[in-house]
């Protein structure tokens, strides 16, 4: 008689498994554990089932205690831990697919797969979110395609300018994306002695190729665009608004952009997904290429045209101190709102 319900009970439980198993979008995690249990019924030890199915003895044990706890009903229907795979075996192959191809492919403006570019890219076209600790784990099985950059980091500065001009001169477009803080004085009185607050200034610099003469070529600015924010949360975000700038004004359908590399660079190149007709790639200086010098000359044609702007008594009044200072008053600050405002959108 035991022996008759227990054939019964183990045929019952058999075919909920095997109905489970021939669900095409059943998680890899959620398998593994009804094979544990299949097995585990069918008498095999759980040394003998991690061997059967590749996953760690103490996992095994931890399966079957937790059946022999709550039985097959809540196990079945138990929610989703937040640390496992959500991903079907489908999903994971087309994944490895994906991998294979560049990111530029899929709209990414970089050359090679990172953590945070898996996990948006899972996002944007599987509509799952997903850990980057799995995006991690998953890079390093070495399934991602490994892209090389156009214009390589250890390339020395000459390399570098002979590299660019050749791009320039086939028609591609370059543009160098990079930041500067400008100190602000308080716009309203505070308790706190000597407070101060800055500015953060995002700009993409288009460049462009000029020859003086016939046996010289020089790189020079043809276009600026600029945006700003005061909070350092949203400096990445800002990015991303100034390269969205650059292309609503750029004609060529190749855009290279150039920046150092930074958290804020990696940010773009990970997160930004254009959609667009144009083809477009994010590279990093040569770490010989002296980008400070572009930086500072932004800067200080910015400040200067702010001068040129503010014509009032009450700007005379109050800047009798020296501009090397960086501290903007609050009329200084408006009107580099509104200088900023005029060359981005001419």
């Amino acid at each position: 008689m035991l022996e008759t319900e227990g054939g019964s009970t183990y045929l019952n439980i058999s075919e909920q498994i095997e109905l489970e198993l021939s669900k095409n979008n059943s998680p890899k995690y959620k398998q593994n554990q009804l094979r544990t249990i299949k097995y585990h019924i069918e008498g095999l030890k759980p040394n003998e089932i991690s061997k059967m199915i590749g996953v760690s003895t103490r996992s095994i044990q931890r399966i079957i205690k937790e059946y022999t706890e709550k039985g097959m009903e809540e196990f079945l229907h138990k929610k989703t831990p937040g640390n496992v795979n959500p991903l079907t075996t489908g999903q994971i192959e087309k994944i490895i697919g994906d991998l294979k191809r560049s990111p530029l492919e899929f709209g990414f403006p970089t050359h090679e797969w990172s953590t945070a570019s898996l996990m948006v890219h899972i996002q944007h076209n599987y509509n799952i979110n997903i850990s980057l600790e799995w995006c991690r784990n998953f890079l390093k099985k070495g399934t991602a395609s490994k892209n090389h950059e156009i214009f390589p980091k250890s390339m020395d500065y000459d390399h570098f300018e002979e590299n660019l001009k050749k791009k320039l001169e086939s028609g591609s477009a370059v543009w160098y994306l990079g930041q500067f803080l400008i100190g602000l004085k308080p716009l309203e009185k505070t308790t706190i002695k000597s407070r101060k607050s800055r500015i953060t200034i995002v700009f993409a610099m288009k460049i462009k190729l000029e020859k003086p003469s016939e046996d010289r070529e020089i790189l020079t600015k043809s276009k600026t665009v600029f945006r700003y924010t005061t909070k350092s949360q949203n400096i990445k975000k800002t990015w991303i608004q100034v390269l969205e700038s650059a292309l609503q004004f750029e004609q060529n359908n190749e855009v290279i952009f150039f920046s150092p590399k930074s958290q804020y660079a990696k940010f773009v190149a990970s997160h930004y997904i254009y959609n667009g007709q144009k083809s477009i790639s994010l590279e990093y200086f040569a770490n010989s290429y002296q980008t400070k010098i572009y930086y500072q000359e932004v800067k200080e044609d910015l400040l200067q045209e702010m001068k040129r702007y503010i014509k009032t008594e009450v700007y005379k009044e109050e800047n009798k101190r020296r501009y090397d200072k960086r501290i903007l008053t609050s009329s200084e600050f408006k009107a580099l709102m509104k200088v900023i405002v005029k060359s981005s959108a001419q």
